[in-house]
């Protein structure tokens, strides 16, 4: 009985219930937390990273190149002047989303939201190694996202709900995948729409794991007869959006303009808008030897070492790395479709550094079998 007593007091300085299931909050155990935290080398990682963006929250108008800082300050005139019979476009709308927030909220706002990414990042990241790719992935979005308010900070919002979905107690596997979905959904409708096509392939992903072999199989080739036979309108329209938009901009030498390119053949049928995407897949992601220089340089190191991440980090260990690379994955795929130049492939991939962050910290060794329920613990 005494000994029993001793292990239950034990597991409570520790946050765990006696049966093992339940996380206890206890002073004791909070303590014990933020102890084994500031142990770690994400808290190393987290404590610089910290330092960093409030040099550029505070210096980043000052030094950082103006084109980093160029959606930031529409959004913000939009917001002075926006009326109900504006609303059209993501811009149009992340600005009326903001207005509708009183000014002096918004900067407190700001911090805690890039505060709250930085901390999940490296929350549970427990050696230097994988400290330094979660770095790698989140330096793009500090620099270029984090330290103003932009579109990319309402996504931020929807990956912190994101991952909040997979640690709610009550909540299955599937049923945290379908509120995942519905989010990307909700926000595709109203800001941008290529979300939607990220909710379907995160979705596609989902069923492709957790259906039987039989129904895996009928799956791709119904997905096969379609792509053959019609290939959706919305990714055709999608790289044609390519086009549109560069056409006006080939051949100026300019910041935004130096990446531009164009499809190589017509957006017509399947033939073409594979090769198109093919194309793009290795222009984005090896730009160096398209541009040289030394933003393409970076852009091949980032694209190249999350290839890698998504092959060494490939068994998620909980639902939430399974969710994780799941929408690291969807996003992947998607902006390749339609993005214009190297720049905004690399502001829009690294916006969704956390879940790269999440796919390194929640993943697994050995052979030891997904658990998709909720990661409550740590």
């Amino acid at each position: 009985m005494q000994s029993s007593r001793v292990v239950d007091r034990e597991l409570r300085n520790i946050g765990v219930s006696a049966n093992g299931n339940r996380p206890l909050l206890t002073p004791a155990s909070l303590q014990n937390r933020t102890q084994a935290f500031l142990l770690r080398p994400g808290a190393v990682y987290f404590a610089g990273y910290a330092g960093f963006f409030i040099i550029l929250l505070v210096l980043g108008p000052t030094f950082l190149p103006e084109h980093f800082l160029a959606d930031s300050s529409l959004i913000l005139e939009l917001k002075e002047e926006i009326n109900f019979t504006d609303i059209g476009g993501s811009y149009f709308i992340t600005a009326f989303i903001f207005s509708q927030i009183p000014d002096w909220l918004l900067p407190v706002i700001l911090i805690c939201t890039s505060g709250t990414v930085l901390y999940l990042s490296f929350l549970r990241t427990r050696t230097f190694q994988d400290g330094a790719l979660i770095s790698l992935f989140l330096f793009p979005a500090v620099i270029q996202s984090m330290n103003q308010l932009q579109k990319e900070t309402i996504v931020f919002w929807l990956l912190i709900f994101a991952l909040s979905a997979t640690r709610v107690r009550m909540m299955r596997g599937l049923a945290a995948i379908i509120l995942i979905a519905a989010a990307y959904v909700l926000y595709g409708s109203y800001v941008r729409n290529y979300y939607l096509l990220i909710a379907a392939v995160f979705l596609l992903i989902c069923f492709w794991y957790m259906a039987p072999p039989a129904l895996r199989l009928l799956g791709t080739l119904l997905l096969l007869c379609i792509a053959i036979f019609h290939v959706p309108e919305a990714l055709l329209e999608g790289q044609r959006f390519r086009d549109f938009t560069n056409l006006p901009r080939v051949g100026i030498d300019t910041a935004g303009h130096r990446t531009v390119f164009l499809n190589p053949l017509p957006v017509d049928g399947l033939v073409n808008f594979s090769i198109n995407y093919l194309y793009a897949a290795i222009r984005l992601n090896a730009p160096v030897f398209f541009a040289p220089s030394f933003k393409d340089l970076f852009l091949t190191i980032y694209a190249w070492a999350l290839i890698y991440a998504l092959y060494r980090y490939r068994k998620p260990a909980t639902l939430t790395g399974f969710c994780a690379r799941a929408l690291v994955i969807s996003h992947l795929l998607v902006l390749l479709v339609f993005e214009p130049d190297h720049g905004t492939y690399l502001r829009h991939l690294s916006s969704v550094s956390l879940m790269m962050a999440c796919m390194i910290n929640f993943h697994r060794q050995g052979n030891d079998p997904l658990d998709l329920r909720p990661t409550v613990t740590g």
